[in-house]
Order: structure tokens, then sequence, then C-alpha cells
């Protein structure tokens, strides 16, 4: 009987590169809120945590109403 003995936490990409998962759920998630993001627009978020995304988009579009939708709009990726 084995036991294991390690295990590999893999949160910054290093072994699987899970960034076209991440811009193709920030598309998906945006859109349902009316921002159509290309996943060109969202290199510029790569690298940031969700809650950080919601607040650089709500800042471009305001109009939107993102940041008093930002719970909701988390609460659904994760």
């Amino acid at each position: 009987m084995s036991t294991l003995q390690a295990a590999i936490f893999d949160l910054d990409g290093t072994l699987l590169d899970s960034e076209p998962f991440w811009r193709a759920v920030e598309v998906e998630v945006f859109a349902h809120y009316g921002l159509a993001l290309r996943e060109e627009d969202c290199a510029q978020t790569m690298g940031l945590r969700f809650p950080e995304v919601v607040d650089f988009w709500s800042e471009r579009r305001p109009e939107l109403s993102l940041l008093r939708k930002k719970e909701e709009i988390v609460e659904r990726v994760y």
C-alpha cells in the first residue's frame, strides 16, 4: 500500500495553460451582461483575479453597471 507523499498545485499556469479557458469564460460571462469581448480584449486582463477583471471592465464601461452586479458575476464564474 503506497501513501501520497507529495501534491503539486498549479496555481499560476506552469503545468497547464489555463488562460484559454479563462478567456472563453470571460467572453461568455460578460456577453451575458451586455459586454461583447473578443479574446484579444481579454489579453488586457490576463493575470488578474476575476473580481479584478470585473473592476477593470466596470471602469471602462460604466453604463453597463457591471460593478453593481460584481458579486453576481463573480459567483457565476466560480
